[in-house]
């Protein structure tokens, strides 16, 4: 089911957040020196999902290839800016478009009150 950003829930904020968590579990992953798979968490929009699945290290770095790429549990809400541009065991690849990146930088944003 497609959402748009900034409806109940729904929040690019949350996902550009937990792609930053994942980021960072790659990275210890590294400096562990760990062999094997990563788990990561959703990069759907919900701000409530907190969901983690397990992929290989070179499918990530695949994804992470690309900026507008996201990794979302498969089954989980695909944003109306984003398209599903690969799927995997166990979830898929997103990808947002420009505009929708836009649209959703905005939505998240508070809004701005002028006093008059």
């Amino acid at each position: 089911m497609a959402h748009e950003e900034g409806s109940d829930g729904v929040s690019a904020a949350h996902q550009s957040l937990r792609r930053e968590v994942n980021e960072q579990i790659r990275r210890l992953h590294d400096e562990f020196h760990a062999t094997g798979e990563l788990d990561v968490f959703c990069e759907c929009g919900r701000r409530s999902c907190a969901s983690r699945f397990v992929m290989s290290v070179g499918d990530y770095e695949f994804v992470r290839r690309q900026p507008l790429q996201y990794l979302v549990l498969e089954g989980h809400d695909v944003l109306r800016s984003e398209r599903v541009v690969s799927e995997r065991r166990g979830f898929v690849v997103v990808e947002k478009s420009a505009g929708g990146l836009l649209r959703s930088v905005r939505a998240d944003l508070p809004e701005q009150r002028f006093g008059g």
